[in-house]
């Protein structure tokens, strides 16, 4: 039993405080910072979403983010939304889906070494 308990106590840890480190490209589930290109009739349904207004650009379409993408497909995209929150504050954090078709592009935020 103590060794079970010490395994569960160790994938516990790892999860928490070393999964999100390991970039994606190797299996890990560091999420992908990105701000996201939204059309004017889509901002209410990103801003009810608590996601932030970056930038505009001058045009119609808005920046919205940062956010932290954890999984992209053909329908949907899965992230967390950085704002308020720290990377030990993890508690705070909520995964959020929106159907891919309401996002113009996506601009991925350069990663800090």
């Amino acid at each position: 039993i103590g060794l079970f308990l010490f395994f569960m106590l160790y994938i516990q840890i790892f999860s928490t405080e070393q999964f999100d480190k390991i970039p994606k490209s190797v299996g890990g589930g560091k999420p992908e910072d990105a701000v996201f290109n939204v059309r004017e009739k889509n901002i209410d349904t990103v801003q009810s979403m608590g996601v932030p207004q970056y930038t505009s650009n001058g045009t119609p379409n808005m920046i919205y983010g940062p956010v932290g993408i954890l999984l992209r497909t053909e329908n949907e995209i899965l992230f967390i939304n950085h704002q308020g929150t720290t990377v030990k504050n993890t508690n705070d954090l909520t995964v959020k889906q929106i159907r891919a078709e309401l996002i113009d592009g996506i601009t991925f935020l350069k990663v800090k070494q």
